[in-house]
Parts: structure tokens; sequence; C-alpha cells
């Protein structure tokens, strides 16, 4: 009667494969450091920090310190309050406000690097995606540091030509117990599905909560030459059709939820792409 619509095929969007762009210069990527955490690996930390100043490590890890520009943060710089039941007895810091003032405390002490942050779901603000970016009233302290822009999540940036695109990753919970073959062991094979997809969170009316928008902010219109993630607390690396695509693990070490669920994350290991080759820094 031409009222019904059979489909015999899906077409993804997909992306095309791009051409390596040349970098004279260093990006390091970092989520999930949750400062406030009893969890949090405050020494790894300031090992790192001082990487950054060219305080720490060889000859060959100083000469990467002497050449990164940006340092591009993924979300959940601080662990928040009550993003879980019980949270408070995993808290060192129990104020959302000293948590951020710790927070800027530490990130205050890198010299001489353009820092980027985006908010996670551990983050104060608005939880349902696009989350814009940290508010100032709560993270004020942050907010002082010359050497720092806040930004949405998710964004697509431009670092002298390098396009990144950056997600916390929230929504890799809904593909990772909703589609088989994938886990939170293998973020990358989840963000090859999304840029084939096209879309940040493409599974509607799970745990991902979405705002009501009138354009939709997760599609992804432009093709990145590096997509930039964290939330899951796992570090993985793989170039797909010329991306970078980047996870850059955590400074939190495993929580109660994590051995419920035998997540095992990778603590404090730094990716950093560096002149357009990755590398993995150990802090540990």
């Amino acid at each position: 009667k031409g009222s019904l619509v059979m489909a015999s095929q899906l077409i993804n969007p997909g992306i095309p494969r791009i051409d390596e762009k040349d970098m004279d210069f260093s990006i390091v990527f970092l989520s999930d450091t949750h400062i406030g955490s009893s969890t949090f690996l405050e020494d790894a930390f300031k090992r790192f920090i001082r990487w950054m100043n060219g305080d720490y490590g060889d000859s060959e890890q100083e000469k990467i310190a002497n050449n990164v520009k940006y340092l591009v943060v993924a979300g959940d710089i601080v662990d928040g309050i009550g993003v879980y039941p019980n949270q408070d007895k995993e808290l060192i810091i129990k104020d959302i406000y000293e948590q951020y003032e710790e927070a800027a405390r530490l990130f205050g002490e890198i010299n001489d690097v353009q820092i980027i942050i985006t908010p996670g779901n551990h983050d104060a603000g608005r939880l349902a995606e696009p989350q814009p970016a940290i508010p100032e009233e709560f993270a004020g302290d942050l907010y002082k540091l010359k050497n720092t822009e806040f930004i949405s999540n998710p964004s697509m940036i431009s670092l002298d030509g390098i396009n990144v695109l950056i997600y916390h990753g929230r929504g890799f919970d809904d593909l990772a117990m909703t589609v088989k073959g994938m886990s939170h062991q293998q973020t990358d094979i989840i963000m090859k599905e999304l840029l084939e997809k096209r879309h940040l969170a493409p599974i509607y009316g799970e745990r991902t909560p979405l705002a009501s928008e009138v354009e939709d902010h997760l599609v992804i219109e432009e093709v990145p030459d590096v997509f930039h993630t964290g939330h899951v607390h796992i570090n993985s690396y793989k170039k797909y059709k010329g991306i970078h695509l980047i996870n850059s693990g955590t400074f939190q070490s495993q929580t109660e939820f994590q051995k419920i669920y035998n997540i095992v994350p990778t603590c404090a290991q730094v990716p950093v792409l560096n002149q357009g080759s990755m590398k993995i820094l150990k802090f540990t």
C-alpha cells in the first residue's frame, strides 16, 4: 500500500582519511586528576609538574618538556561533591570550592605552557551534555591563572593549526554497556565508532544525560587531527585514518567502584604528542 518502508542497509556518515600535519611543538594530554579524592596520586602529579617545568626525568624527557606548548585537560579536574552515594567517605577535601583552590595551587606551579580545561561529569556545573565551561563562581582561583583557558565539553580547538576535538567521554558508557564487542578497556574501538557515526553520544535515552538544545553540539562536523578523551581512566592510543585517538588515563588510583567492576586504571601515564609522534611518559 506504500505505507511501509523497510531498511536493507545502514550507512554511517563515516570519516575521510586525512593527511598528517607538520608540527614543531608538543601537546600534553591530561584528564581525570580527581583532586580532592583520597585516591588522588598527589606525589605522582607533583612529579608530572616538575617534568613540565624541566626539573624531572632524563635528558630525552627534558628535551620533550622543553618543547611542550599546550596542556589539554579533558575534564574531571576535581572529584566533586555528591557525584555518587557516600562519596564523602572517599574525599580528603569535602568542599567543592576548596577542591578547585587546591587544583589552582597545583596547576599554578606549571610555567610557560598554555592550559586548556574542559569539564567532566565530576566537575561543578551542568551535568547534561554539552557542558558549558566550568563556572568561574566555583573555580575562581583557576580563572586567575594567566595561562589557563576554559572551554565547553565537547570542544573543537585549533592549536597552531592542529585541530583537537576534546570530549570527556561520558557517551562511552552507553556504547560499552549496550554494544557487543565494546568495553571501557578498549576506548579506541569506541572512539573509532563515534567518528564513523559523526556523533559523540549516538545512543539516546541511556546513561548519558543530554541537554535539549536548538542545535546538536555533539555532532562531529569537522574532522579533527586529534581526538582526545578521558572518563574511563584507562590509557589508549591508536591512529585511525590519520587521526590520533588519545585517552589520557588518570591520576587517581583504583576506587571502590572500580574494584566492584574489576576496572584497573592506568595511573600517572601521560600521553604527549611530540612533534607528531606519540610518547607515553610515566610518573608512577
